[in-house]
């Protein structure tokens, strides 16, 4: 776990506000999934009751406070309110998010942070793409042709127009490698990080969620809807068990994972981010390489035909 330095701040209470006190900015494929149901496993965390409602982005801010109130449903326990919207670290697609956080969220917001190699992550975003049908199989021509690929795997670049907004101790930094090797005390980090008690028992500690291999994925229309926040907000008052039933006729099956990446695009990736990973190591004070790119290269060149 990598975390900022940071300071004390007094619980929160999240019940009179109804709006956000921390979002989980992505990275996208990097576990968020994941860890959205963590902490909506917990009494003191209330987490929006849709995943990855991106309001800050798909509502005007006047108008991002009202949206925000009607997708909470927490209890008395709950001492901070979350949102986790992966859309958040993605520049430059998305510019300007920070500022709205802070006009609608305030300036005491916390900001939670998983990053992965971004390597790996972007041969998972290809497959992610592909999986929805709006690429090619080939990850080799995708690398070359989208600069998305890349773009959101810089981490420094997308967390420093953060921090040009917040303090750095508003930060907390975590890997995912580390995070989906001990949930329990990733959790425990980010329940210190928010003030907050959690017990790690309540977690799915055997399931990892959002997986591409073997699942369904969305059809073009379930996709446009989606990105609707009042059919959004009409979805969350429809029971999970009918809602189900609801969306099976939206989804198909997922296709076979794409061959891997050739050893040069594992070159050219490795070339266009580990200048950008040892920034992020600058900013946010990891003593070492974040990752062993030399490693990536090795399991990569392993696996060709």
């Amino acid at each position: 776990m990598i975390r900022l330095r940071r300071r004390e701040v007094p619980r929160a209470t999240a019940g009179c506000r109804g709006v956000p006190d921390f979002l989980v900015i992505g990275a996208m494929k990097s576990g968020t999934t994941t860890l959205y149901f963590d902490l909506a496993s917990q009494p003191s965390i209330g987490m929006t009751t849709v995943r990855e409602p991106s309001v800050l982005v798909r509502a005007e801010p006047d108008e991002a406070a009202d949206y925000y109130r009607r997708m909470f449903a927490a209890g008395p326990e709950a001492r901070r309110l979350g949102e986790v919207s992966s859309l958040y670290s993605k520049l430059p697609q998305h510019a300007g998010i920070p500022e709205r956080a802070r006009r609608v969220l305030g300036a005491d917001l916390r900001l939670i942070y998983l990053v992965r190699n971004p390597v790996e992550r972007a041969i998972s975003h290809h497959h992610h793409a592909f999986a929805a049908g709006v690429c090619g199989p080939d990850v080799n021509a995708a690398v070359r042709s989208d600069d998305s690929l890349v773009d959101f795997g810089r981490y420094a670049m997308q967390l420093g127009a953060w921090l040009r907004v917040f303090p750095p101790e508003s930060a907390l930094v975590m890997r995912f490698e580390d995070y989906v090797a001990d949930r329990a005390s990733g959790l425990q980090r980010v329940g210190e990080f928010l003030s907050v008690s959690v017990d790690a028992k309540r977690i799915r500690a055997d399931q990892a969620f959002n997986r591409s291999e073997g699942k369904e994925v969305p059809g073009r229309l379930l996709r446009l809807l989606s990105g609707n926040l009042d059919l959004v907000l009409v979805r969350r008052a429809i029971p999970e068990r009918l809602r189900q039933r609801l969306r099976r006729p939206f989804f198909r099956p997922a296709p076979v994972r794409p061959r891997p990446p050739r050893v040069d695009t594992i070159d050219l990736l490795v070339d266009r981010l580990a200048p950008d990973a040892e920034r992020l190591a600058c900013l946010i004070g990891w003593k070492a390489p974040i990752w062993d790119f030399e490693a990536t290269r090795l399991k990569y060149a392993e696996v060709q035909p």
